[in-house]
């Protein structure tokens, strides 16, 4: 029920709610800190906890333990790599946040538009920090927390700088069903990388609607299903299934991401014979993975092949509760 409601927002949503690109576009890797363990399932579960790591998701995150540290680190076959840390401290009913990341990047994409503007080639050096605190009430966690982003294009080009702010809400709707909503990368870049840009300038934010539903009565086989509606470009929804084979041991995960700028290319050619064509993109189109918690420490893999058959993108994640 859940899935099929967030498809079907997801069909039936606009493109970005404030433009449809972004204007001398910088700032446009976060997509890279996602955790390892919602990358096995093409990026679905911002109302599953992830832990640490799931400050990249929402930050209505809540520990069961007192401290929780998260590193995660991914590769993809256009030669960029990314990682990130962060850590929750809990005391009493809130939890102290902190999150630090870093990529050096390299999209198909984005090389040709980008060495015509600058003349020279896009392999941006990113970092990204934030810190801020959640709080719990009964059923309910909510979240807040303030960021700070900086975008290279070259090594020798000037660095953009820019602002963050991320909420959220996460609910424990019933022992079946969790679901969150959060608004994530809310903010402005002070300054461009392109000399003679909009210095100034929305950074790529999102909406995320987030569900998470027991499908079994076991509980072992979990459907996630995410809405996201970015500001800048079309929305998508990403539907992952994890299935806890060995109870508290190994978890098996699967996922996709349904791109609503591929569906209504779909549809133009079944309709119109349309010639319009969209960019390649570097999300997962499919992805899979383990997660293994033996105790109070845990390893997360994801393999996803990303879309228009560009290549293979590898993620570990580690994970430890004190």
């Amino acid at each position: 029920m859940a899935a099929a409601l967030l498809l079907a927002c997801a069909v039936s949503a606009h493109a970005g709610w404030i433009g449809s690109s972004v204007a001398e576009a910088s700032f446009d890797f976060f997509g890279e800190f996602a955790p390892a363990a919602s990358r096995a399932t093409a990026g679905a579960g911002a109302a599953e906890p992830q832990g640490a790591q799931g400050l990249f998701l929402s930050p209505a995150v809540f520990p069961d333990s007192v401290l929780v540290l998260g590193a995660d680190f991914a590769d993809d076959p256009f030669g960029g790599q990314s990682g990130s840390v962060a850590a929750i401290r809990r005391a009493g009913a809130f939890a102290f946040h902190f999150a630090m990341a870093a990529s050096r990047l390299y999209a198909v994409e984005e090389l040709d538009e980008r060495a015509e503007a600058t003349g020279r080639v896009h392999e941006p050096g990113s970092t990204f920090l934030s810190t801020g605190i959640s709080w719990k009430f009964r059923d309910f966690v909510f979240g807040y927390d303030v960021g700070l982003a900086t975008d290279r294009i070259t090594r020798r080009e000037k660095t953009a700088l820019g602002w963050t702010m991320n909420a959220g809400a996460f609910w424990n709707a019933t022992r079946r069903l969790n679901l969150s909503l959060a608004m994530m990368r809310f903010g402005r870049r002070e300054s461009a990388y392109v000399e003679g840009g909009d210095a100034k300038g929305w950074l790529p934010a999102e909406i995320v609607l987030g569900s998470a539903t027991r499908i079994d009565r076991r509980g072992r086989v979990r459907l996630l299903a995410d809405l996201v509606w970015p500001a800048f470009g079309e929305s998508s929804a990403r539907v992952g299934l994890k299935w806890n084979a060995l109870p508290d041991l190994l978890t098996v995960k699967a996922g996709t991401e349904i791109d609503m700028a591929q569906v209504k290319w779909a549809r133009d050619q079944l309709t119109a014979g349309s010639n319009r064509a969209w960019r390649p993109q570097t999300q997962e189109l499919f992805a899979v993975g383990v997660s293994l918690t033996p105790d109070r420490w845990g390893v997360d893999y994801a393999l996803g092949a990303l879309r228009e058959g560009a290549g293979l993108r590898h993620a570990l994640g580690l994970r430890l509760e004190l």
